[in-house]
Parts: C-alpha cells; structure tokens; sequence
C-alpha cells in the first residue's frame, strides 16, 4: 500500500526514505502521470500484460508436455502419472507445510525475525498452487520447491539477490501496491 504523500515527503526530508517511495496518485493524474513519476523516482513499474504472458505460455509448454508424453505411452497412463505427480505433491506440501509453520513459531518465541522461514512458507505456497495445477511441468517444479535441499537453494538465490538489491539503494521504501 503506497504511503500517503504527506508522510511520503517527510520520510524523505528526514533521510529515512529515498524519493523512491511510493506515493498516492494525486488527485486528477491520469496512469500515464503516474507512471512517469514512479520511473523518475526510481521505481520499477512492471506492465500488467506480463502475468498473462506467463500463463499462456505455461498452458502452452504444459499442453505439449501432456501430448508428448500421452503419444509417448499412452493417455490411461498419462492421466495416471499426472494423478500420481499430484498426489505425491500434495502428501509433500502437507509435510513441509507443517515443518515451515512450526520453524516459524519456534523462531517467533524465541525472539528472533523469521526472515527464512516466511520465505520458506511463501516457496511453499507457490508450489502449492502448482502442485493443483494439471500437467507434468507445474508438478515438477512443485515437488522441486517442495524437496527441503533445492527449496533452501532457491531460497539463497532469493535472498542474495534481496539483499544485493538493497545495498544499491539503501534508504529507500518501496511499497508494492496492485492498483495505482
């Protein structure tokens, strides 16, 4: 949520912020004021066709997996490795769901800030929501993110690139907000 542009402008003249922060439109900016004034401050604007693309090319690839592999041995088991794929995701989801959830707890009680484990839960939510999806690809990546060894790799990655990002712009909030 996009801070209000009094306290934006506060933050930024008590050097807590960068004029990076995000702002509320003002009254009577159309989009394209908007976005010109998030570019000059700094913030990343991402277009909102992006999620669309990555759909339609992930039904693409999982389609011509599905054909490949069901010309391959047949569509009975086909739709039984798919079946089988979910449900090993699934039985692992529940596992290194409950694992994640009581890591977090531990690291609240104990005082100390959850950083990996939220980041944990959030790997695990994804491969959540691949794991229902149909076809070979998304349960692939689902089990992946669902194996504690490549979730931890990944989760490196992410914060290496977290942190490295920070250190290019320190001082600087960014909110993330879905409408402008």
């Amino acid at each position: 949520m996009p801070v209000p542009n009094w306290a934006a402008d506060q933050l930024v003249a008590e050097g807590q912020a960068g004029a990076g922060v995000a702002r509320f439109p003002e009254h009577g900016d159309d989009l394209a004021q908007v976005k010109r004034r998030m570019e000059q401050n700094g913030v990343l604007v991402r277009y909102g066709d992006m999620p669309v693309l990555l759909l339609l090319v992930g039904m693409a690839v999982e389609i011509t997996v599905l054909i490949a592999i069901g010309s391959a041995i047949g569509v009975l088991p086909t739709i039984l490795l798919v079946i089988a794929a979910t449900v090993v995701g699934a039985m692992l989801l529940r596992r290194e769901g409950t694992r994640a959830l009581l890591a977090f707890r531990s690291k609240i009680q104990s005082g100390q800030p959850p950083r990996a484990e939220m980041l944990d839960g959030v790997l695990i939510a994804v491969a959540g929501i691949l794991v229902v999806l149909p076809g070979f690809v998304s349960d692939l990546v689902a089990i992946a993110l669902l194996i504690p060894a490549t979730r931890r790799m990944i989760a490196k990655r992410v914060l290496r690139r977290v942190e490295a990002r920070q250190q290019q712009r320190p001082g600087q909030i960014f909110i993330v907000d879905a409408k402008p």
